[in-house]
């Protein structure tokens, strides 16, 4: 009895359900890992940004950034001990939960021993995630077959890690430089703010970078490179004075910003 091979197209459409047939209990796993390490990247271009507009030196930065790596180094073995004599799954529940909570605190809890804090129990909980979730895979695959396993959930990490940071810088060039903020139109105010204090000191030009229907209202124009460089020329040579206006009241910034003589 003969049997006829099957076409390259069957065969292709067969080989991802094998593969989710071989794999699929450690699927979640991979998932999760790549969206923790997604997360992780995503904020290596933007966090520093952030930290530096709440006021954090570079000293300080280079603190808060290090808390993330030194808490695993010292979490993982113990989490590890750990993850050996209980549950392995609540500990990767608990360590994922907590990961998600402890990195969006430094948008509510600002300042820097907070900040340091704060990462380092981020960092903390994805120590307490790592070793169980290894284990998990060692106890959900063959022996012969866990090399693999352990290549397929580096590979989760390193996608995580390759699209995280594009997504981070894709998001700060889109919202701008001026996206963190605690009220609502905080940026609107001080914009409002910066052209009273520029007009009162003498300034004659502002780059806002594009034009919006907002920036429009105080007379915001698009122009051509050159005809910016000659208006940026004259603006430096011209003398200026920012701390000129020392302050006031919300109407009387308004009524600077919208006198006209």
């Amino acid at each position: 009895m003969t049997t006829s091979p099957q076409p390259p197209r069957a065969r292709y459409r067969g080989r991802p359900a094998a593969w989710l047939d071989r794999w699929g209990s450690i699927v979640p796993i991979l998932a999760a890992e790549f969206i923790v390490w997604l997360g992780f990247g995503a904020l290596l271009p933007v966090l520093p940004l952030f930290l530096t507009e709440q006021g954090i030196d570079l000293a300080t930065l280079g603190l808060v950034i290090a808390a993330w790596p030194a808490a695993r180094l010292v979490g993982e073995p113990v989490f590890g001990w750990l993850a050996d004599r209980t549950g392995r799954v609540p500990l990767m529940v608990v360590g994922l939960v907590a990961t998600g909570i402890f990195s969006g605190l430094p948008l509510v809890l600002t300042g820097p021993v907070a900040f340091f804090v704060l990462r380092a129990a981020a960092g903390l909980s994805t120590a307490l995630y790592d070793p169980a979730a290894r284990g998990f895979l060692t106890d959900t695959t063959e022996p012969e077959r866990r090399g693999e396993a352990f290549g397929l959930y580096g590979a989760a990490q390193m996608g995580g890690l390759l699209f995280g940071p594009a997504i981070g810088a894709f998001g700060a060039a889109f919202f701008g430089e001026s996206m963190f903020s605690r009220e609502r139109d905080a940026s609107k105010v001080a914009l409002v703010h910066l052209v009273a204090r520029l007009k009162v000191g003498g300034f004659t030009l502002l780059d806002t970078q594009f034009t919006t229907r907002h920036l429009a209202q105080f007379g915001v124009v698009e122009m051509e490179k050159r005809a910016y460089h000659r208006l940026l020329e004259a603006a430096i040579a011209g003398e200026a004075d920012f701390y000129r206006l020392g302050g006031g009241t919300g109407e009387d910034i308004l009524q600077l910003v919208s006198h006209t003589s």
